[in-house]
């Protein structure tokens, strides 16, 4: 258990680098193996019966110790209009593999779609099929008319329903899941603000 306690830590011998990881389907072998081999050594930590070996406190001990030094798992979702669908799609198989961290955070309209979902519990999440619909029409003409694709006020009414109109506590209240939006400043010059 010493060993493991020296040993774990989250980017050993830089295996988080995108370079080792870039243009592959799969974890590359050495890492994959590093990773059994931990996966291993903990379930022999929490298997272990002997009291002479690990007391329960010593086993709770070390786990909550890993578990601080490892951090947990975030979803970040970017801002683009066009990556919506994408982030929408991302959430969805997140979801149906029961693999949706507790912790999520966004930007523009990632920061929309992180809201949905820190705002909806699981079942809601798991019947969730539409985020993104909405009425086909005549984008063109609508920016010529009116200067913009989206009608803010309609935003506002849309974004209102998605969420269940719910502060971000009461989000955390109904589903444990932290999050956290980044809202840019309409000024020019004013760094951008964390919310979460």
């Amino acid at each position: 258990m010493f060993c493991m306690r020296a040993d774990l830590v989250r980017n050993l011998g830089n295996m988080c680098s995108s370079e080792l990881h870039k243009g592959r389907l799969q974890v590359p072998r050495h890492i994959k193996e590093y990773i059994d081999e931990v996966s291993t050594q903990l379930r022999m930590v929490c298997n272990s019966d002997s009291l002479e070996e690990l007391s329960l406190e010593d086993k709770l001990s070390f786990m909550h110790e890993t578990h601080h030094a490892f951090g947990r798992t975030a979803l970040l979702l970017s801002g683009g209009t066009s990556l919506g669908a994408y982030h929408v799609g991302v959430v969805r198989n997140l979801v149906e593999h029961k693999l949706l961290p507790r912790d999520i955070a966004g930007s523009s309209v990632g920061s929309i779609i992180s809201s949905v979902v820190a705002s909806r519990s699981w079942p809601e999440l798991h019947i969730r099929k539409r985020f993104h619909n909405r009425e086909k029409g005549n984008d063109t003409g609508r920016v010529m008319t009116h200067g913009a694709l989206h009608d803010i006020r309609h935003l506002q009414c849309m974004l209102r329903n998605l969420t269940c109109n719910l502060t971000f506590q009461e989000a955390y209240d109904l589903t444990g899941r932290i999050l956290g939006i980044t809202v840019c400043s309409p000024r020019k010059h004013e760094h951008e603000e964390s919310v979460d």
